[in-house]
């Protein structure tokens, strides 16, 4: 398994992960999302599934240059990215669930849009937090767990 632009990959998706500063739950679940449900490991996709998920870690913020972050609205939604990429992860689980019916990132938006009543752009860290919260929510709902009844 010495394959360049393998090893390139891996290691600019790993770089980005350190750059979004994404949990390794996180970081499963977008591997769980790019490659199907197959696998949670970045090392066990296809190269077409390891570059959507560098795709959308791009879309994310990573991987640019830093001078782009000027302005306050690029500060905040930068400093968003890590809590945007955890929302997203969670998404895709309930996806993976079929608990959404469309599990693409437009869904998600909409979703977010209307949970939060403010443009996906405009969010600010505790907005982000109450979606994350939700999402953990929905996903325990339906994977059985419901942590506020006792055994």
């Amino acid at each position: 398994m010495n394959d360049p632009k393998r090893n390139a990959q891996l290691a600019a998706a790993h770089a980005m992960k350190r750059e979004l500063a994404l949990s390794d739950d996180c970081w499963q679940g977008l591997c769980l999302r790019f490659s199907g449900s197959r696998t949670d490991s970045s090392g066990a996709m296809t190269a077409p599934e390891r570059g959507a998920l560098l795709d959308h870690l791009r879309g994310l913020g990573a991987g640019r240059k830093k001078s782009a972050a000027g302005t306050p609205a690029a500060r905040r939604r930068f400093a968003a990215a890590p809590q945007r990429a955890k929302a997203w992860a969670l998404w895709g689980e309930l996806a993976a669930l079929n608990a959404v019916s469309d599990g693409s990132e437009t869904a998600f938006e909409a979703f977010v849009e209307r949970q939060t009543r403010v443009a996906i752009g405009r969010l600010d860290g505790r907005q982000w937090n109450r979606v994350i919260e939700g999402l953990k929510g929905w996903l325990g709902r339906k994977r059985g767990q419901q942590p506020w009844r006792r055994p």
